[in-house]
């Protein structure tokens, strides 16, 4: 057992373990991604948080909203992410979401992208910090399960506030606090900046998570012990590259061999991917693109590199021509080109050189 680095991790009454997060990702982490990732690691992730939703149009609960935010059978512990510019519909919509009895619920203060900063939400609310506090307090006060937060270190690097954010949190009663380490002028360039997620975690007593940049087990082994402050990690974007990371984080965890996957579990895996899409209102003509999404990343990490395979793959125009040239590589080209399934072969997920905020 890692001891350094497997730390007990719980919030009121729920024990998260492994003490790595699945990260919630637009787009990405669904209901059929998560399942899969939850599969194939035997059960064994510490946290999942669904897809984020709007608070702005009210009432929240939309049959396209309860989609996004309903866990599937045994996913547990489970958390809920909202983002908006209203306090006060933040709060009304925590009501709403709390009868679903999640785990938690999760503010998003940290989102980059420009449709939601524009409308005053994600981590523009790093530039309005009454905002916020006013938004987690109108939240917590109604609440009768944890709330967790979901930041970044600063809007931009002359806007370094993350240790006044989590001061805030932990007074506003937020009970776990997620930092991505960039800024929202980094958005995902450049790398992500531990030593200030490092210091926010430092100054208060709440449990703090990093995010940025961890793409392996042993990636996420190495800032647990670098940052004995930080109570976990979470991770993103590398599980769109290595569906299998939450499996070897728990058996690294646990101190097992790490499984390497050969081209069977690929090809198990991806059926596996489709199947969940099927099952939750995707037909075999509309999947290529989700299916598209995933085999572009994971088919980066296969050596000797197969630039004029994956090129030919992702050209397909249909989700069956695209199967029979996946199935073709996977069954007989993979053995003769002597591939190697490889994820942690880009160390920066993001293509980055190297960061620009001072230590």
């Amino acid at each position: 057992m890692l001891i350094e680095v497997d730390r007990v991790l719980e919030v009121k009454n729920s024990r998260i373990w492994p003490n790595v997060i699945v990260s919630p990702m637009a787009g990405v982490t669904d209901i059929a991604f998560r399942k899969l990732l939850w599969e194939l690691a035997d059960k064994r992730i510490g946290l999942t948080v669904s897809e984020f939703i709007s608070v702005e149009a009210q009432p929240v609960l939309t049959p396209r909203n309860l989609q996004a935010i309903t866990p599937f059978a045994g996913e547990k512990p489970f958390a809920v992410q909202l983002f908006g510019a209203s306090p006060k519909k933040m709060a009304q919509a925590v009501i709403e979401v709390q009868e679903l009895k999640p785990d938690f619920i999760e503010i998003n203060a940290g989102c980059p992208m420009k449709a939601v900063i524009g409308r005053g939400g994600g981590s523009s609310l790093l530039k309005d910090l009454p905002r916020l506090q006013k938004m987690l307090h109108l939240s917590r006060k109604v609440l009768d399960i944890p709330l967790l937060l979901k930041t970044r270190i600063g809007w931009d690097q002359e806007s370094i506030n993350i240790v006044e954010v989590a001061r805030i949190a932990e007074g506003e009663g937020v009970e776990m606090l997620t930092i991505h380490g960039r800024t929202r002028e980094q958005a995902y360039k450049g790398l992500a900046h531990w030593p200030s997620i490092a210091k926010a975690a430092q100054s208060v007593k709440i449990p703090v998570i990093g995010n940025g940049d961890i793409a392996t087990a042993e990636g996420a082994r190495q800032r647990l012990q670098q940052y004995p402050e930080l109570a976990g990690v979470s991770v993103g974007l590398a599980l769109m590259h290595n569906p299998w990371l939450m499996a070897q984080v728990a058996d690294l965890w646990s101190g097992l061999p790490v499984k390497v996957p050969g081209a069977m579990d690929l090809q198990q895996m991806f059926q596996r991917y489709m199947d969940l899409l099927i099952e939750n209102g995707y037909t075999m003509d509309s999947l290529a693109g989700r299916l598209k999404q995933l085999v572009a990343r994971i088919l980066r990490f296969i050596e000797p590199d197969i630039y004029d395979i994956r090129h030919e793959i992702l050209t397909s125009t249909h989700t069956a021509e695209l199967l029979d040239k996946l199935w073709h590589f996977l069954e007989k080209e993979y053995k003769y080109r002597g591939c190697v399934f490889v994820p942690g072969r880009i160390k920066n997920l993001n293509g980055a050189g190297s960061t620009t905020i001072e230590e």
